[in-house]
């Protein structure tokens, strides 16, 4: 996690977290990587906020990747993002190294 996705998340309760592309895998997310190696992309007050921002999300992917359906990077986002889970800041998943469980 990044120093600066820190200082947002100590104004917040909640983060929306994507999990990591495989190294070398274009657009194959590791869905098994720990929460830790995840990428903060948003901060929120409340789970609420955090899973309304998410499904706003993943269905304004689906449209672009429906327009554009031979962008291979829209399809990764769109896995990316579907994979994609709201956390509590105090989590411990995001020091231990566990994996996050399915939804």
């Amino acid at each position: 996690m990044k120093i600066c996705h820190v200082a947002a998340l100590v104004l917040a309760g909640w983060c929306l977290m994507m999990p990591p592309f495989v190294q070398g895998k274009h657009g194959v997310v590791d869905h098994n990587a720990p929460l830790s190696k995840w990428t903060v992309t948003n901060a929120f007050d409340t789970a609420a906020e955090c899973e309304n921002f998410r499904g706003t999300s993943m269905t304004f992917d689906q449209k672009r990747s429906a327009q554009d359906p031979t962008n291979q990077s829209y399809k990764g986002l769109q896995a990316q993002r579907a994979l994609s889970q709201c956390v509590a800041i105090d989590d411990p998943r995001l020091t231990s190294g566990l994996a996050p469980s399915g939804n």
